[in-house]
């Protein structure tokens, strides 16, 4: 029997993230985004990301990446600009990759050394006469870019926010115990239980803090992996731990995303949660859209967050904590929208269809990552702060 539609819960922190743009302002006081994302065997990131990016309304998006993907993305978005160029925030996700033998170095969308291009792509490389030191600004990591750039020692002194499912900070968490980055108390002490392959479940060399990496053939050579299901039975420890070993902001992503930021000195939170008001986000693409939402309210935002670092870098990052929340509340706001509108409860212009039945299956109608985003400008309209 179909239940009513609950009400779209009243979101905590996205209505303070969007200011009203004002007669003073133009494009560049709006926010300039980079995204660096999609590949041309995977374009779609890029072509979703773009467009969720440009209708949260900041004031620009450039993109960049191969040439064959910028052409899809100025059909789909032609307001997008392609090339490198200054920006607020920068955008790096799906298109980006370790090789498969862990030689060589990362390739991404533009270019190998993946922090450099970072750095090109947001304009940040220092021109002659100029310090040597670019200045930090928003850095968004999600899918592939999270493994090919998070354990650069540099992005510690940036503003980044990584954007993991629980199978990806499983293996974020497993790399970082690899390199000794994070230790075994440390993943004991938060609730998580590493295996070791090959070795007898539980075993612990005698003064060691590490399972036995002993294969069944007498080698030394076992990896400890962290599975996923430990990432999924403590996601508020594995983020605060991702968070603290990797100096990032963390948005561990699932129904109820718990975001983490490095432990400090003072009375600021270190984390939130956000339970999405729609069970239909579980769809390929949807974390492209959700990454392009924080990196365009980051650049929105990216005065405020400027100011803070100056007077209190830990100040800055529970602001960029802040504004991650706000991020996933639009995301899940628009997704409610979205499934909404598709099963008959709402038009698209987000008005009451008198046709429409009056009751909803309340898992709504399924939806693709693309409908999130056509969406996305009715949430926005109702959260702008006056």
């Amino acid at each position: 029997m179909p239940h009513a539609t609950a009400p779209a819960p009243a979101p905590e922190h996205l209505p303070r993230f969007l200011p009203a743009p004002t007669a003073r302002d133009h494009k560049y006081t709006r926010g300039v985004l980079t995204v660096a994302t999609g590949s041309a065997q995977f374009p779609g990131a890029a072509l979703i990301g773009t467009e969720a990016a440009a209708r949260v309304g900041i004031g620009m998006v450039r993109y960049v990446g191969a040439e064959s993907v910028g052409r899809l993305v100025l059909a789909r978005t032609p307001e997008v600009v392609l090339g490198e160029g200054r920006s607020q925030a920068v955008v790096a996700g799906s298109g980006w990759a370790v090789p498969a033998d862990g030689a060589g170095e990362p390739e991404g969308p533009a270019a190998p050394d993946g922090f450099e291009t970072v750095l090109e792509a947001s304009g940040r490389i220092p021109r002659p006469g100029e310090a040597s030191k670019p200045r930090p600004l928003p850095l968004v990591l999600d899918a592939g870019a999270i493994p090919a750039i998070a354990g650069d020692d540099r992005v510690g002194d940036w503003a980044t926010v990584l954007t993991p499912h629980a199978g990806e900070a499983a293996d974020l968490l497993s790399a970082l115990l690899d390199a000794g980055t994070i230790t075994m108390e440390q993943l004991t002490g938060a609730g998580l239980s590493p295996v070791c392959a090959g070795a007898g479940p539980g075993d612990t060399a005698p003064g060691d803090s590490r399972p036995d990496r002993t294969a069944a053939d007498g080698t030394d050579t076992a990896p400890i992996t962290v599975p996923r299901a430990e990432v999924e039975s403590e996601p508020q420890a594995a983020a605060a731990l991702l968070a603290e070993a990797t100096g990032s902001t963390v948005v561990l992503k699932g129904h109820t995303t718990h975001i983490a930021t490095p432990e400090h000195d003072g009375p600021m939170d270190s984390a939130f949660t956000v339970t999405a008001p729609t069970t239909r986000l579980a769809t390929a693409g949807s974390g492209d859209v959700l990454a392009a939402i924080i990196g365009a309210l980051l650049a929105l935002n990216a005065a405020e967050i400027q100011e803070a670092r100056a007077y209190f870098a830990p100040a800055a990052q529970e602001i960029i904590a802040m504004i991650a929340a706000a991020g996933v509340e639009l995301h899940g706001l628009a997704a409610l929208r979205a499934s909404q509108a598709l099963a008959g409860g709402a038009a698209p212009n987000g008005r009451a269809d008198g046709d429409a039945p009056a009751e909803l299956p309340s898992a709504g109608a399924p939806i693709l990552a693309a409908d999130i985003t056509r969406f996305v400008p009715q949430v926005v309209a109702e959260n702008t702060r006056a």
